[in-house]
């Protein structure tokens, strides 16, 4: 709450009446302001609300008032320090009682904080802070907190709106810097200069080993016309800074192809909501077996998952057995067994499924089917571990959201959950940096070579999909 400002005619009004009665007594000077300040007082806690009872409703953990609260305490003074609020030895307020006593606690103490007279408090920012900081106390690979650009972003992708603002696909980030993949001909990176091989060293200044694999996506990202910088690492050159300004360009959900070798090669960006994609599969896959191919190659690398219901209806067209996964509710409840919705596809190819760090939930739910049900071989880099059914929620604001882990994920066959694991392939092809600064993509001949596709003719694979693309 904003401090109102003093009335400025009184101050001019008193200095008139002095200089009319000639007094020679000196105004008295105002009383400094004390080092504590002035109290916070009331702040509109309304979408902090809606984000503590949405986490206390839904979140398969189940987690109680206090273990949401003292992290959204934590993330309440981090802000409010940001903002002149003096929060050095503050105690915490006590936490326990039901819900709605507690959560008042929390809000009371925090109006009796004191802050810098000169300043004033952003409720957005303080009602964000603690949203955020209770979805990431969580700690599971789907419950976190969205801005309303990211809201806004997510809600196209669900209507099936795929696109990116600079066209790069990189590694997961682990303790080394992680390799760009994959640069879209013709995005906002392929303009910028960026190549399939570099390492990324930094992003806007900050250096990549401190950013956390969810945080590094979302820094990639962002509002048209915004600009990016990227230390990257090329072999054979020094290091340098690349500066992206950022535009959109559409993604094809799915896109087919013949590769050398006669193997068909179907590549699934993602399996949006409001958008079926089993209609262009199955298309995809009739024309691959009226041509006589060899094998299929569903290619899932970077594929971060999406609608469970899509899912079902394409993976049915590849397994032969049901259920595909199971379910498990809030409290480890009973498992729901997550059908077949179709038959599967009448063809005798051999089937390849190539997976990396950026395959995450419903991709990695296809590739423990197809691996479990001896389908088809899986290849490439160990998947995400970030399998959970979860729900995308706005907040009070209607800006804000919050996508929230509702049930577990367990493999079909085992019955185990990967959260946190991933999904071994059967061939485990790393990416290998002087291979992709020279056009080819070691995991994508892995997957031809399985089918018997000599070693000569599947490094061309690669480039025939990059000259498609132009």
């Amino acid at each position: 709450m904003r401090r109102p400002r003093p009335l400025l005619w009184l101050g001019l009004a008193a200095l008139l009446l002095a200089g009319v009665a000639c007094t020679t007594e000196r105004i008295p000077p105002a009383p400094a302001a004390t080092p504590s300040g002035a109290p916070v007082g009331s702040v509109d806690f309304t979408v902090f609300e809606s984000a503590y009872n949405l986490l206390l409703n839904r979140a398969v953990e189940r987690p109680g008032p206090a273990a949401l609260l003292n992290p959204a305490w934590d993330g309440l003074l981090a802000e409010a320090k940001r903002e002149g609020v003096n929060t050095a030895g503050v105690p915490r307020p006590v936490l326990s009682g039901d819900r709605g006593a507690t959560v008042h606690n929390l809000e009371d103490a925090f109006g009796k904080l004191t802050i810098r007279r000169s300043a004033s408090v952003d409720e957005t920012k303080l009602n964000y802070a603690a949203a955020a900081a209770m979805a990431d106390s969580l700690n599971d690979s789907h419950t976190t907190f969205l801005s309303p650009d990211q809201f806004a972003t997510q809600n196209k992708r669900e209507a099936g709106n795929l696109g990116t603002t600079t066209g790069i696909r990189i590694e997961r980030v682990t303790e080394r810097p992680p390799l760009v993949l994959e640069v879209v001909p013709g995005s906002a990176g392929d303009r910028a200069g960026l190549q399939a091989g570099d390492s990324l060293l930094a992003i806007d200044g900050r250096k990549i080993a401190s950013f956390t694999p969810r945080e590094a996506g979302r820094a990639l990202d962002g509002p048209d016309g915004s600009t990016l910088m990227l230390d990257v690492r090329r072999p054979g050159r020094a290091d340098r800074r690349i500066t992206i300004t950022r535009q959109t360009m559409s993604l094809d959900l799915v896109r087919s192809k013949q590769l050398p070798g006669n193997v068909g090669y179907i590549r699934i960006r993602e399996f949006p909501t409001q958008v079926p994609i089993q209609l262009q599969v199955k298309q995809a896959l009739g024309d691959f077996d009226d041509e006589n191919t060899n094998g299929v190659i569903v290619d899932l690398r970077g594929n971060p998952g999406g609608s469970l219901s899509d899912l079902q209806a394409v993976l049915s067209l590849f397994v032969s057995q049901s259920p595909l996964s199971y379910l498990v509710n809030p409290g480890g409840g009973r498992s729901l067994p997550v059908p077949r919705t179709g038959d599967r596809f009448s063809f005798d190819q051999k089937l390849v499924v190539l997976v990396d760090g950026g395959s995450a939930s419903s991709s990695e739910l296809f590739a423990s089917a197809v691996q479990q049900y001896h389908d088809g071989l899986i290849v490439g880099a160990k998947t995400c571990g970030c399998l959970m059914a979860a729900q995308f929620f706005p907040l009070a604001d209607q800006k804000a959201g919050m996508e929230v882990a509702v049930q577990g994920v367990l493999s079909p066959v085992s019955q185990q959950s990967v959260e946190k694991i991933g999904i071994t392939p059967d061939r485990e092809i790393d990416a290998d940096a002087p291979a992709l600064a020279d056009g080819r993509d070691p995991q994508l001949e892995a997957a031809l070579e399985a089918f018997g596709v000599e070693a000569g003719v599947a490094r061309t694979a690669n480039k025939t999909l990059l000259q498609a693309d132009q």
